[in-house]
């Protein structure tokens, strides 16, 4: 359980962050651009930025703290 449970998080955090957009998405799915250190959201139809002020943003805008 353990094993499948890590993997599970692997995989939300590499559809979450990189370098490149992911290709699964969905109108508002949040997407942190580690090369870029920038925040953005998918509107639907395009990736918009949220924030350009690093990850302590996008954590709150993610966890409301």
């Amino acid at each position: 359980v353990r094993t499948d449970l890590n993997v599970l998080f692997q995989e939300q955090e590499a559809s979450n962050a990189g370098t490149s957009a992911p290709s699964n998405t969905a109108t508002g799915k949040l997407w942190y651009d580690t090369t870029n250190n920038i925040m953005k959201y998918y509107t639907g139809s395009a990736w918009e930025v949220v924030s350009s002020t690093g990850k302590m943003i996008a954590m709150s805008i993610v966890f409301g703290s």
